[in-house]
């Protein structure tokens, strides 16, 4: 089975994504045993969506999000898609009925507004890991199955997973083409110079 690493770190736009990006794949090479080049990571653009690759270590694959304080970054072996997102107070039922497939909103009809934003999550997670992003429709697919099962959540035919953040009033959730081992760790900054 795959394992995939997700790291996180505070995120307050000081440093750029692209260097904590770097650093995740530096401690992601060492703690997964795979050797480390010591090279400074070419971080590229896909021609079609603009997904992001490392152009010198083609074998590793990773997605990054950030929401509210918090950056996150999930390296491994295949292809991948992730999203955090923080809760928000607001009812988003409109922009769900708006841009959700009408099993999505009517799951959410009469749910607490942060499952909203786990909807998000997934449905972020699953464009981000076929690549296309926002310029797919959100209503060409669905995250949940069947709006009567309140654990219906998922597309069919991709595997995802909610991963526990450590920290409250946050949805992670993971995309993968199959079952992933996932370890969750904090991005060890102590002794990097991030100026």
């Amino acid at each position: 089975m795959d394992v995939t690493y997700i790291y996180y770190h505070p995120y307050d736009r000081s440093v750029p994504s692209d260097t904590l990006t770097k650093m995740g794949l530096e401690q992601y090479l060492k703690e997964s045993h795979k050797i480390s080049h010591n090279t400074d990571p070419d971080i590229r653009k896909e021609e079609s969506h603009g997904k992001p690759f490392f152009g010198n270590y083609k074998d590793v694959f990773h997605n990054v999000s950030h929401s509210g304080n918090w950056w996150v970054c999930a390296y491994g072996e295949s292809e991948i898609g992730l999203d955090l997102q923080q809760n928000g107070r607001d009812d988003k039922m409109k922009l769900a009925r708006r841009f959700f497939h009408p099993m999505e909103w009517a799951w959410l009809s009469g749910k607490e507004s942060t499952q909203f934003y786990r909807v998000w999550a997934y449905n972020e997670s699953y464009l981000k890991f076929t690549g296309e992003g926002l310029a797919r429709d959100l209503r060409s697919f669905s995250v949940i199955s069947d709006p009567e099962d309140p654990d219906s959540l998922g597309v069919p035919g991709v595997w995802q997973k909610e991963i526990h953040f450590p920290i409250d009033d946050y949805w992670l959730v993971l995309t993968s083409g199959h079952p992933q081992k996932v370890e969750l760790r904090k991005l060890l900054s102590d002794n990097v110079d991030l100026s």
